[in-house]
């Protein structure tokens, strides 16, 4: 019996040793390119947590059991595994290079594709570059990184969106581009912060944006964010940064000496200046106090308004892993910036999990959700009346901040409202919740076929209250009343989406088809209201309820939905010859019943020649070489919703009737406008050719396409005939605008040795837009400044054109203002009945502006007026540059614009543009105009009101070439980390906005959108240090 017991021991024993066999594996890790020694590669038990890495010779060494598998990785190479079966002593493991330009995949509408099978015009940005930037949102960070894409800033101030157009401006109506975060389609991507990105694509001709149907027209950006690693173990990862940021320019205006000697003053002494401010301007206001020493301030209103040093911070934390089966990531994020303009600021909280769950082999469940919580506070600008920065530059230099009583100061020449009435007396509380994401299912039935059905959802509640303080500065500065307004907003969206998808290889054929469903709803709810007089004005009583003055109450709301089929093929030959082929059926709540459905169909085609037997004498130059055109029309439903019905007014304005024995006023109600219930799709049709090359294995590649894309059957509002009696146009598909251009991208990636790497990229785009056909439309007029439209949209001209008088230069003598009269058919001047020469502008001078009469009738009117150019820009550009050599890395971005203008407001100011003294001057009227001192580029001061009408006197060359960030890092050495149990550590100072060339005098050349710069809040330069973990 017990020799038995030891000869069960004996077997369990050798039994264990053989399951739990174990081998000290060692070898190196080598570059497939050059045959050098990778340091710091990864090498883990695939499954496990436990790993190393390569040290300074690439040499490693690693326990592994029996049947285990060990994963290499190298950030650039592809992953290497290797099952252990035995004891190895010398593993020699080769990295290669990752195919980026061949192998990448990006995404495309309802699914993947490898970026070499692709025949649509797609751009892919990784997350890594939108990061450099310290911004708020994704889509500044989008700007100057793709050809075709114009990511314009509206303004500098904090959590400000950007405009985004993508090949043109399509439409008078909105151009905006359709967002896809993560499956789920939305308007907007502020709720994201940048760090939670792995990669944005840009859909951008119709074969690639078609499948997106009546949603596509203007261009489809898909985000896609980070998921969670199937690698076997779990990752921290933590980014933080704080930096500051300051004004990158200042006018230069008149100081109180300056100004007062421009305005005549001729006096030495603190009691003369200040007899003269009484005397010419103080005075006569009896809100100014007496005895103010005006002679002791020189105040520079552009310091008052700026902050330095405003602080910008960032912290975001993550921790993802998984395996096969599971996978999840988590992820928060806190974003705080304050502007530099006073009191303004950006606060977001941001909270992302999904997950991933492989239940079988046949099914598989998954979400992403988004939480993100802000509030701001935004500073007045961009107006032409009420302005922190034109009020900045009106002010009169001699005027204090304050009063020495302590109460803000009114201005004793200008009746704008002191800069700090607009913060001090004003108390608003914003504050936006929004909740983003989808849960999906996926189901393989059966070998090659997979289902998919996804619910995705977009809930948004805004809450806005501000509370006025009653205060008196002066008559034009004040508030006679408290008085609170009180507002929410909530929108949602939700969406169900169903494809199914069938994927099948054969010999040389590869194809798959998709087919898919899809039905969503948008609806909107708001309710507002506004009361005076709270008798207890303390914080905890500003609400609408606690006041007895006079109120106001409104709601809106709005609705519509979407039904959708779509489907896809994808086909190649030979992997030579690829085909796709994409058509949507959309069926829109905002069309009448006979005009509900848009049919959109696209095809493209890609001819990979390199392939091809005849292409192999150059394939020691191309690695690569694919010839790519598509054609596709897509709807536009960007519009209102009931457009097509009747209007009726009701109310006493127009409609009201007599009646009655009294024959008192009564309210009425009558039809203003016709029924359009033929109203259909927009329809934007879009043809692109295309070419993709690659050289020098790999190193160097890029693309070109050229493309025209024209917006057929534009929505515009119609002139009815007079007889009719409508008070009201309608509207009609009556427009067509084109938009063609040319697009370049270049990229050049090179591994010098194993300390020293280096890539350069640069992209550029053109655009020409024009306005083909507008029916019996009128010209849409816009951008109103005193008493002038300076933005036109009509037949023949680029959307949005600048529009106004030819300036002429100045009369320099009365000889050239004698010249400047009417005359007859043989030339000879005219004179009037006294004798007088009729002159083209009554009144004219030395020192005033002469305009082109352009129809020669002999006077300046509106007929005179021609389109001057352009605020969008016909040529977008920008370029990378970075460099890695042990541990450190520098890398550069530069991004411009050029071919667009910008309207400056604020030098019709600084001219003397609202009258004679009554606001600060610009140091260029030193300048001006006298008949001692004659000025061909600024006139006399405060000559004719012609002087100032809208012209491209005040239209500016706003092309720039700016150093969007200048970054600096050193990331340790991983054989230093690992005994730490870190992963990665990684130290930066960056830099925004540190440079930038331009022509444009005002504050920044990204004025606005519009391009008319009333004051805009401009971009900040900013300076900041940040920290990035890897566990």
């Amino acid at each position: 019996m017990k020799n038995k017991i030891l000869l069960l021991f004996f077997g369990v024993t050798i039994v264990m040793n053989v399951f739990s066999q174990t081998y000290n594996i060692s070898g190196s890790v080598i570059s497939g390119e050059d045959k050098e020694p990778i340091i710091g590669a990864s090498v883990w038990i695939k499954g496990e947590k436990r790993g190393t890495v390569s040290d300074s010779n690439g040499r490693f060494s690693i326990e592994v059991g029996k049947n285990q598998t060990l994963v290499f990785s190298y950030l650039g190479y592809d992953n290497v595994e290797q099952r252990i079966t035995g004891p190895m002593n010398d593993l020699k493991i080769v990295l290669n290079p990752t195919n980026i330009v061949l192998d990448e995949v990006v995404a495309v509408g309802y699914g993947t594709m490898k970026k070499r099978d692709l025949t649509g015009s797609v751009v892919s940005i990784s997350g890594d570059d939108l990061r450099k930037l310290p911004a708020a949102s994704v889509d500044k960070a989008l700007q100057g990184l793709s050809p075709g894409v114009t990511a314009i800033s509206n303004s500098g101030q904090p959590g400000s969106d950007m405009v985004i157009r993508i090949r043109g401006i399509g439409t008078t109506n909105d151009s905006s581009p359709l967002f896809v975060v993560d499956g789920v389609q939305v308007n907007n991507i502020n709720f994201l912060s940048p760090g939670d990105i792995k990669s944005v694509e840009i859909l951008k001709d119709a074969s690639a944006c078609a499948i997106y149907g009546a949603r596509g027209a203007n261009g489809v950006i898909i985000v896609s964010t980070k998921q969670g690693d199937k690698s076997g173990k779990m990752k921290l990862n933590a980014e933080v940064y704080y930096g500051v940021q300051n004004r990158a320019k200042k006018l230069s205006l008149m100081n109180s000496e300056q100004l007062s000697k421009f305005w005549g003053y001729t006096g030495n002494s603190s009691e003369e200046f200040n007899k003269w401010v009484y005397d010419n301007f103080a005075g006569s206001k009896s809100y100014i106090p007496s005895g103010i020493d005006f002679s002791s301030y020189d105040t520079d209103w552009q310091d008052v308004v700026f902050e330095g040093n405003a602080p910008i911070q960032n912290y975001n934390i993550s921790a993802n892993g998984g395996s096969d089966k599971l996978s999840y990531l988590l992820s928060a994020n806190y974003f705080d910036q304050k502007g530099i303009i006073m009191e303004s600021f950006y606060k977001r909280f941001t909270f992302r999990v999904n997950s991933s769950a492989k239940v079988n082999d046949w099914l598989t469940l998954g979400e992403n959700i988004s939480l993100m919580n802000s509030h701001n506070r935004n500073a007045p600008n961009n107006n032409d009346n009420y302005s922190l920065l034109n009020s900045a530059i009106r002010l009169a230099p001699w005027d204090p901040v304050r009063f020495p009583n302590g109460n803000v100061s009114a201005s004793t020449i200008a009746n704008y409202a002191n800069p700090l009435s607009m913060v001090e007396f004003i108390h608003p509380k914003n504050n936006w919740d929004r909740l983003v994401g989808d849960a999906y299912v996926e189901i393989k039935p059966i070998k090659n076929l997979v289902y998919k059905a996804d619910f995705g959802f977009d809930l948004s509640y805004g809450q806005n209250r501000e509370f006025k303080d009653q205060y008196n500065v002066a008559p034009f500065d004040k508030m006679d009343n408290n008085f609170v307004t009180s507002s929410f907003e909530r929108y949602q969206t939700w969406s169900i989406e169903q494809t199914l998808t069938f994927n099948k290889n054969w010999d040389k054929h590869n194809f798959s088809l998709m087919a898919g469903q899809s039905v969503s709803e948008y609806a909107y709810y708001s309710l507002g209201g506004s009361r005076t007089s709270i008798a207890n004005p303390r914080e905890e009583n500003w609400y609408i309820s606690m006041g007895t003055g006079e109120y106001t109450v409104g709601d809106g709301v709005g609705r519509s939905r979407l039904a959708s089929f779509l489907g896809r093929l994808n086909y190649s030959y030979a992997d030579r010859y690829l085909l796709t082929v994409n058509f949507r059926a959309d069926g829109s709540s905002k069309f009448a019943k006979d005009q509900l459905w848009g049919y959109f169909p696209s095809f493209s085609l890609g001819w990979r020649a390199s392939e091809e037997e005849f292409f192999a004498p150059l394939r020691s130059v191309f690695d690569s070489f694919k010839l790519r055109v598509g054609w596709g029309q897509i709807g536009n439903e960007n519009i209102s919703s009931n457009n097509y019905f009747a209007k009726v007014q009701t109310g006493s304005q127009f409609v009201s009737y007599v009646l009655g024995d009294d024959q008192h006023m009564a309210y009425g109600a009558t039809m203003v406008s016709l029924p359009t219930e033929f109203l259909k799709w927009e329809t934007t049709e879009q043809t692109n050719v295309g070419l993709d090359v690659s050289f020098l294995n790999n190193r160097l590649y890029g693309n070109i396409d050229y493309y025209v894309r024209d917006t057929k059957d534009m929505l515009l509002n119609v002139v009815l005939p007079e007889h009719i009696g409508m008070l009201f146009s309608s509207p009609d598909n009556v427009g067509k605008v084109r938009n063609s251009g040319l697009e370049l991208l270049v990229n050049w990636k090179n591994r010098i040795s194993k300390d020293v790497d280096y890539s350069l990229s640069a992209n550029l785009s053109t655009v020409k837009n024009r306005f083909v056909e507008m029916g019996t439309s009128s010209p849409i007029y816009s951008e109103g400044f005193k008493g002038e439209n300076l933005v036109v949209s009509k037949e023949g001209s680029p959307l949005y054109s600048f529009y106004g008088y030819t300036f002429d230069g100045i009369f320099q003598n009365q000889q050239e203002v004698d010249e400047y009269v009417k005359r007859d058919e043989n030339g000879t001047p005219l004179r009037d009945e006294n004798g007088d020469l009729e002159y083209i502008i009554p009144g004219v001078q030395p020192g005033d502006v002469r305009y082109v009469d352009k129809n020669h009738d002999g006077q300046i009117t509106d007929l005179d007026k021609s389109i001057l150019g352009s605020s969008f820009p016909t040529l977008t550009y920008g370029f990378n540059a970075s460099l890695g050599y042990k541990g450190f890395d520098v890398s550069l971005f530069f991004q411009g614009v050029s071919g667009n203008k910008i309207y400056n407001c604020n030098r019709v100011f600084l001219e003397g543009g609202e009258g004679a003294k009554v606001t600060n001057l610009g140091t260029d009227m030193l300048h001006a105009f006298t008949l001692e001192h004659p000025s061909a580029t600024i006139p006399r001061a405060y000559g004719r009101a012609s002087n100032y009408w809208a012209s491209d006197r005040f239209l500016e060359d706003g092309s720039y070439l700016r150093l969007k960030n200048a970054q600096i890092g050193y990331s340790l050495p991983r054989n230093v980390l690992s005994n730490a149990k870190i992963e990665s550590c990684r130290f930066y100072v960056s830099g925004s906005n540190l440079l930038t060339f331009t022509n444009y005098s005002g504050y920044d050349p990204e004025a606005s959108f519009s391009g008319v710069d009333r004051g805009n809040y401009p971009q900040a330069i900013t300076f900041l240090f940040g920290v990035q973990l890897g566990l």
